[in-house]
């Protein structure tokens, strides 16, 4: 099940609408309005279906969401990932360039960020995140760059005048080597 602990520290976060049934289930209203408890585990699942939850579900992962006045950071489940999977792709750190720290990762979970590349400067690689420290699936990552009509991966080193994307110095973005 998915839990969620409260205090986390503001930074970069999405944002929970209030007509969300995440921020429903969050809020813990017993008629006396909402009572924020420090850690929640839900009950039921975030439809993405309900148009309120429509952002939320355009994200592979959360880590910091923003419920009122309220921080509540993602702790997923400890030891539930294969050590072993199809398809293993290059994630490299963003801090570092050339391939030192270079390691392989399971391309259907949010295991790093997209790194795109402009044809103009195919070595080097951009963010189009939406929050700092976002985490995406392999497939998202390109389609984050296709829609800014950039390509995926393949960079020798990351732009660091990139916006709030890079305030996150650490961290790993998708490489285009197998």
């Amino acid at each position: 099940s998915d839990t969620w602990v409260g205090g986390a520290k503001a930074g970069d976060h999405v944002v929970v609408n209030p007509e969300s049934s995440l921020y429903e289930q969050l809020c813990d209203d017993d008629g006396k309005g909402c009572q924020w408890k420090p850690t929640v585990v839900l009950k039921k699942r975030v439809l993405c279906r309900d148009a309120a939850n429509k952002e939320l579900c355009e994200l592979d992962t959360l880590r910091v969401i923003k419920v009122d006045n309220n921080f509540f950071e993602y702790v997923p489940p400890a030891c539930v990932q294969l050590a072993f999977y199809d398809n293993p792709t290059t994630v490299r750190p963003q801090a570092v360039s050339a391939t030192r720290g270079s390691m392989c990762a399971n391309p259907l979970l949010p295991a790093a960020s997209e790194a795109c590349t402009d044809p103009k400067k195919p070595r080097i690689g951009y963010r189009n995140c939406r929050y700092t420290g976002e985490r995406v699936t392999l497939d998202r990552a390109s389609g984050l760059c296709k829609a800014k009509t950039l390509s995926s991966g393949g960079f020798d080193r990351m732009d660091t005048k990139c916006g709030s994307c890079c305030r996150m110095k650490s961290g790993f973005n998708w490489h285009a080597s197998k």
